[in-house]
């Protein structure tokens, strides 16, 4: 399965993805220009990285992900991960990844106990 990774983004909010199969070979690059309902949500996101957080509080918002995104997540879960790991476990994976960071709200990473 051919991973695919963020290679760099323009100022113009243009990026550019890298697919790179198993072996380390690269398959194609892609080019992607957010829309502007998911630039305002990454900007959304950005707003609220800053906020204060009750660290000791049971709940907290962690992430803001576009309904386009969580369908796909769902979908590959559904089809490819849901034998190996639960949703939870799948969107933490998902979360953790440099290409998504831009998506989450706070800086908790990795553990399930910590969503």
């Amino acid at each position: 399965m051919a991973k695919k990774l963020l290679f760099e983004r323009s100022a113009t909010g243009v990026e550019h993805h890298v697919e790179i199969d198993p072996d380390g070979d690269v398959l194609t690059t892609v080019e992607h220009t957010p829309s502007s309902v998911e630039q305002s949500i990454m900007d959304s996101c950005h707003d609220l990285r800053g906020l204060p957080q009750n660290r000791r509080a049971n709940m907290r918002h962690v992430a803001r992900i576009p309904i386009n995104t969580y369908n796909a997540w769902k979908k590959e879960w559904r089809e490819q991960y849901s034998d190996k790991m639960t949703w939870q476990q799948f969107e933490i994976m998902k979360l953790n990844d440099p290409n998504n960071a831009r998506l989450r709200t706070d800086d908790v990473r990795g553990k399930p106990s910590a969503l």
